[in-house]
């Protein structure tokens, strides 16, 4: 589908126009700069930020070289650090790619030789899951190492890649692996744009809504309420860890809406 524009200037190219996803978080970012974006139990990162640390990890990447394209693995909890990852990664041009925490050690190894990662971004829980396998010719970074993640922060130097284009890869999700080995699946930055847009609209979130995020990171139904929550100017509210009997008791004390 081609996309056709109203405007009247002739000479107009794709990269002419706002990226959706992150032009909403640099609105977000001035309209709501001081209301919260992202809340868990331990770290709350209003509006301001959530855009401020993001770009701060796509600069990271860019000064580290990452090309469009290149594939960055994360094996990791839900936590601040994995959301402004995901989004870090996505910016620079990266392919965000997490992997499942419920995968053996051999599985995840092959997920690993699939996916060919540049960077992986691995937390205690990541650790467990890989065992002692060691990959000597990928960049490690590890989320919950305040001077490993701190170190890799103040690598960024500001400056910041072109905005991907629609058609480039946002993403690559793998699947359970239920026939088979997990295969990949990749999303471009257009269908991920979409998520955000189509569903603020199909579950009502908007800039008053608080959404409770109750399933991990690594799986594809998890960017059903963050990325609508991103796009809108809602918050997300992502207990490290949510038990069933916990869920009414997060309801009421956050005052959750979706």
């Amino acid at each position: 589908i081609q996309m056709i524009s109203l405007s009247n200037k002739e000479n107009s190219t794709d990269t002419d126009r706002p990226h959706p996803l992150f032009a909403a978080l640099v609105e977000n970012a001035r309209a709501k700069a001081d209301d919260a974006a992202l809340v868990t139990p331990g770290k709350t990162l209003t509006w301001r930020q959530l855009a401020e640390k993001v770009d701060q990890v796509a600069s990271a990447l860019y000064e580290a070289g990452l090309q469009l394209g290149e594939r960055c693995a994360i094996i990791a909890g839900n936590s601040v650090e994995h959301v402004l990852v995901m989004l870090g990664i996505s910016r620079a041009g990266g392919v965000t790619t997490p992997m499942s925490l419920l995968l053996k050690s051999e599985t995840l190894s092959r997920l690993l030789a699939d996916a060919r990662p540049r960077f992986v971004f691995i937390d205690r829980f990541g650790r467990e899951c890989l065992g002692d396998q060691q990959f000597d010719e990928v960049e490690m970074v590890v989320l919950d190492d305040p001077a490993s993640f701190s170190g890799f922060l103040q690598s960024a130097s500001g400056k910041l890649p072109p905005m991907p284009q629609p058609e480039d890869p946002f993403s690559i999700i793998y699947s359970s692996g239920t026939t088979g080995v997990p295969k990949g699946i990749v999303h471009s930055h257009s269908a991920r744009s979409g998520y955000g847009d189509l569903f603020a609209s199909e579950y009502g979130i908007d800039r008053n809504s608080i959404a409770l995020l109750t399933t991990a990171l690594y799986s594809n139904a998890s960017w059903r309420l963050l990325l609508p929550a991103g796009f809108s100017g809602g918050s997300l509210v992502m207990p490290s860890k949510q038990r069933p009997k916990g869920l009414c008791v997060s309801v009421h004390n956050y005052g959750i809406t979706t």
